[in-house]
């Protein structure tokens, strides 16, 4: 048997061992991003509810929400995540992302007209105020 190929199969073994030990790493780091995104997405929502029942509209702005007693921001900012709120009429969308994350939650009134989150399963929305 040709060293290279040994030589070869020895390096295809080791990167394939370093590959399996960094895997935990990186999901676990992903697992808290959905953890984040989560809390974002359901505080934003709740907070855009209590907004609605007190001013019969949706906030337009991340400031407006923070205002009325969001807690999220932090959350938002430990994890890289940007929220862009959309209020239109009587209803709202807030789009959260940031590395490896695209997030939707739509409201049309008081009913929920969309929720992603990607490929895994969404959180439970905000049931009210």
């Amino acid at each position: 048997m040709d060293g290279r190929l040994v030589f070869l199969g020895l390096i295809v073994a080791l990167a394939v061992v370093v590959m399996r030990d960094m895997d935990p790493a990186r999901s676990a780091a992903q697992r808290a991003r959905d953890r984040a995104v989560d809390a974002v997405l359901v505080e934003v929502d709740r907070t855009q509810l209590c907004y609605r029942r007190r001013r019969h509209r949706y906030a337009e702005t991340i400031p407006s929400l923070q205002f009325a007693g969001g807690h999220f921001m932090r959350t938002a900012l430990t994890h890289k995540l940007d929220i862009r709120l959309e209020a239109r009429g009587d209803g709202y969308i807030q789009h959260i992302t940031g590395e490896g994350v695209d997030a939707v939650l739509e409201r049309r009134g008081g009913e929920l007209v969309r929720l992603s989150v990607g490929d895994r399963a969404a959180p439970r929305p905000a049931a009210g105020c």
